[in-house]
């Protein structure tokens, strides 16, 4: 299970809608490995429909997408 605080909700909501291309796109979270720091994080907005193998998790009307493999890095947070 991934989790959002509110404040970080309503700083999505805020975000998106003052971008026209992210109103109707979820959030994904990556872990991307590499490089000689380890992983790295990345936050965007996703308008692709969601792949079988991602995981999906909405708080406050935020949708939250995690690729199977990033998932297990992020399981819990």
């Amino acid at each position: 299970m991934i989790s959002i605080t509110d404040k970080a909700a309503n700083e999505i909501k805020r975000i998106k809608s003052s971008d026209e291309s992210a109103r109707d796109a979820h959030l994904r979270v990556q872990v991307i490995g590499g490089g000689c720091s380890g992983m790295s994080y990345k936050l965007g907005f996703d308008q692709a429909t969601p792949a079988e193998t991602d995981k999906s998790f909405e708080y406050e009307g935020v949708k939250l997408l995690v690729d199977s493999k990033s998932f297990l890095f992020l399981d819990g947070t």
